[in-house]
């Protein structure tokens, strides 16, 4: 079962890094229909197109897709899901749609993620509320229903006397696959014959709300609220809801905010409406709703307006870009990132060479003192939990986290890999956290390294060192393994930083560079040469930096997919017949590092918004995210699908 949890993952790592399970990669047509059909006053809306075919041998994101080498596997890949899909339902079988199931229902999510996105489609929450007195009368009705729902509305969660939730996926061809896979994951028979437009289909969902199957023609409809839906296909289908309804309505808020961003080829969009859904939430006859939203507020909703994303193609590249908005100055736990702006200055001890540089500024003393204030003004109590842990930590720690160990360092924290300093996928990455007040710095590490070689010296297993390198003392945490993949935390404190890292080598490399010299990443960012884009934005308070130099980070990866390949087993029986993936189906580094450009991404502070701008990205961040969630998901699972 170890082995197949391997194969999964290094699989699934696989369709998120080719986007063959990312929405709208490379971005297709606009759908005039997902453009019509999503709700105007939607308060939460995503939309994106059906994947584009690529060209062969254009450039960027184009290019790669329409490399012969990239569709071949995609294929492959594809083939290999369906098979193990058809493998995986049949092993849990009548468990599959049971919704108690955690395992199921993450399997679920998955299956239907991998299928919706090769499709356009749209999803969004709107003000219509998706259960009232008249669905209660309804169902009362349909005495021969056993879905019939809901009998009063006390059943109904808050949520949905207010809101209702649209899902469209314009399915085409694959109308007839999509609709098996939804009809197994709802739990739904196969009574309607595919190919042919059907009813409202109804699923109760562990008895709590709701969930409504549509297909009409080549549209696939999910949704929570019946009249909702209803709205929806109208308006898929170009009829007006109401005669009354002008022929050119005025731009929605969502395609005010997304259109400002920018992006002239777009493939996917995000899109909340927090001053919406302030007002929503409002309508919630709940006390503990009433309490929370009183919190969200204190915490700094009610400055809030919206917030929208958009990834596609810009100037022929592909980017990512994001604004928070904010209807007056940012308050609540948003003054915590009130600090000073990022500058080239910050780098000056970073190599030139680097392959990988992120830096962000964030004061933990501010949002220490946010959260505070945020519990003092609403939270019965006060802020008495937050300074009751504090003392506890203070204790633990021997130091005063405010007075000493916040006090000593600032607000600059970044994260770097050169070469020098060993493979990027080998331990070469180095934390580092700048010190403000070196004496005070010096005396809180001490205190700190104590705790720590006291909690290590406890396990027979591990135990700290401390060995002098250029006037300096790193301290190594060693631990007894036999894995190949073992990791040696090392910590040092220099003049103005704190370095950490998971190999001493990669501190031994910077106490060099430090000591001797040489160009660094602050030159590359004023030097006014064509640096592939280092440069800080030049406009707002840059709160987050960064540069990622692309085709090296991947040629290291794509070095290693042999050895990955066959650690995880990928060619083993688990994938049968045809299906199976061979070695020979992996591209070659000649298919991929032409189309790989060098990435960077800043995130600004503005009077009143935050924005945020991903340029020529690697699917890193969604594989990240996928295994930060994978982990959350299945810890307490006795084994892995």
């Amino acid at each position: 079962m170890e082995s197949q949890s391997s194969t999964m993952l290094f699989f699934e790592i696989l369709l998120l890094l080719f986007g063959v399970d990312q929405a709208g990669l490379p971005p297709g047509a606009p759908d005039p229909v997902v453009q019509r059909a999503a709700a105007p006053n939607a308060l939460i809306r995503s939309d994106w197109t059906a994947p584009g075919s690529g060209d062969h041998g254009a450039p960027g994101i184009d290019g790669f897709f329409g490399d012969v080498e990239i569709k071949t596997f995609q294929e492959a890949m594809d083939r290999a899901h369906r098979d193990r899909t058809k493998e995986i339902i049949a092993d849990f079988g009548e468990s599959f749609v049971d919704w108690g199931n955690p395992e199921a229902l993450l399997f679920r999510v998955k299956l239907l993620r991998h299928v919706v996105v090769r499709h356009a489609g749209s999803f969004w929450l709107e003000p219509t509320p998706a259960f009232d007195q008249a669905s209660v009368e309804k169902a009362k009705l349909a005495t021969g229903d056993e879905n019939a729902y809901p009998v009063s509305l006390i059943q109904v969660p808050h949520a949905w006397r207010v809101s209702s939730l649209v899902m469209l996926v314009r399915a085409g061809t694959d109308a007839d696959r999509l609709q098996r896979i939804v009809e197994v994951c709802l739990g739904l028979p196969e009574e309607m014959p595919t190919g042919k437009p059907g009813g409202f289909r109804k699923a109760l969902l562990e008895g709590r709300f709701q969930v409504i199957f549509h297909r009409d023609g080549e549209n696939l409809w999910l949704a929570v609220g019946e009249t909702a839906l209803r709205q929806a296909i109208e308006r898929a289908r170009g009829v007006s809801p109401t005669a009354s309804q002008p022929p050119t309505p005025a731009p929605s808020r969502y395609e005010q905010a997304v259109g400002s961003l920018g992006v002239s080829r777009v493939g996917v969009t995000q899109f909340i409406d927090f001053h919406g859904l302030r007002k929503l939430l409002a309508q919630v006859d709940d006390p503990r709703a009433k309490f929370e939203l009183l919190i969200a507020d204190l915490a700094g909703l009610k400055n809030m307006d919206t917030l929208a994303t958009a990834t596609g193609i810009t100037n022929g590249a592909l980017a990512q870009r994001g604004r928070l908005s904010f209807i007056d100055k940012p308050s609540g736990l948003w003054e915590s990132l009130e600090t000073t702006s990022l500058t080239a200055k910050d780098f000056e001890r970073v190599p030139a060479d680097a392959e990988l540089v992120a830096a962000i500024k964030l004061s933990p003393a501010r949002w220490l003192g946010s959260i505070r204030k945020t519990m003092t003004a609403g939270v019965p109590g006060g802020a008495a939990p937050v300074e009751e842990l504090l003392k506890q930590v203070n204790t633990e720690l021997g130091v005063m986290v405010e007075e000493d160990l916040l006090s000593a360092f600032g607000d600059t924290w970044i994260l770097t890999s050169s070469s020098a300093h060993g493979s990027f996928l080998g331990g070469g990455v180095v934390g580092s956290w700048e010190v403000r007040d070196p004496r005070k710095a010096v005396a809180a590490f001490a205190e700190l390294m104590k705790v720590v070689t006291n909690s290590v010296t406890i396990d027979e297993e591990s135990s700290v060192r401390q060995t002098e390198f250029m006037d300096r003392t790193i301290y190594t945490i060693e631990q007894n393994s036999y894995s190949v993949f073992r990791t040696t935390w090392s910590l040092c404190l220099t003049d103005r930083h704190l370095l950490v890292s998971s190999h001493p080598q990669a501190i031994k490399a910077t106490l060099r560079f430090i000591q001797e010299g040489g160009p660094n990443f602050a030159q590359t960012m004023t030097d006014g040469k064509s640096t592939g884009g280092k440069a800080l934005p030049q406009e707002g308070n840059v709160m987050g930096y960064l540069w990622m130099d692309s085709p090296q980070v991947m040629l290291q990866l794509v070095a290693l997919w042999p050895q990955l390949s066959a650690y995880a087993d990928v060619g083993d029986d688990q994938f049968e017949g045809e299906s199976k993936l061979q070695a020979i189906d992996f591209p070659s580094p000649a298919a991929i590092l032409p189309y790989v450009q060098p990435s960077r991404a800043t995130i600004v502070r503005k009077p009143k918004a935050i924005e945020f701008e991903v340029e020529r990205p690697l699917p890193l961040v969604a594989i990240l995210e996928y295994l930060i969630r994978s982990q959350i998901s299945q810890m307490g699972f006795e084994e892995n699908w």
